[in-house]
């Protein structure tokens, strides 16, 4: 299995998810970071949904209706809560923080601000915040939908514009004779 590890800042390799003892007891939870962190990594974020991590790490086969079992459902919440408790005592000191947002299954890295803080109190970068790497792309769809819009509407415009000068300005030989 091909794994991304991040580097450590003593130089040793770490997976890009905690290593807490009660994620190492339990295989599947610990899958369950591998899998999503490594289709993220491999670009497959957006394909990642319950009936795929069904079936590729609690083994449910292509049977499996995650309306039926909601295994996913309940170890992506068991996951959340144990990353919230790594975070608050023991990985506090961690430069980065993954966070498995709730609905969704696509982890999101960022940088642990309270570590990077400096600290003897200066307010050099204290007032430049960092928030998790969000997807760029809708924005980027909406403008460009935008922007075709606005293309439209000005075509639309210009022929309202030219078709109503050309009915205006009617040629003369379509004038009754009276007016020639």
């Amino acid at each position: 299995m091909h794994f991304t590890y991040f580097l450590n800042t003593d130089g040793g390799r770490a997976p890009p998810y905690p290593r807490q003892q009660v994620l190492l007891q339990s295989p599947k939870k610990t899958r369950f970071l591998e899998f999503v962190c490594e289709q993220t990594f491999a670009g497959n974020g957006e394909k990642l949904n319950e009936y795929l991590i069904g079936v590729e790490v609690y083994d449910r086969g292509v049977e499996f209706n995650p309306q039926k079992d909601p295994i996913v459902r309940v170890q992506a919440h068991e996951i959340r809560r144990l990353l919230k408790k790594y975070y608050e005592d023991e990985g506090k000191a961690s430069p980065i923080r993954m966070h498995l947002p709730s609905g969704h299954y696509v982890p999101i890295f960022a940088r642990n601000l309270e570590e990077a803080a400096p600290e003897n109190g200066s307010e050099e970068d204290t007032d430049v915040t960092e928030k998790p790497a969000l997807s760029r792309l809708p924005w980027r769809r909406a403008f460009l939908f935008a922007g075709l819009c606005l293309v439209l509407a000005a075509l639309l415009v210009s022929d309202w514009i030219t078709r109503r000068t050309v009915q205006t300005c009617a040629p003369a030989s379509a004038l009754p004779d009276t007016f020639q």
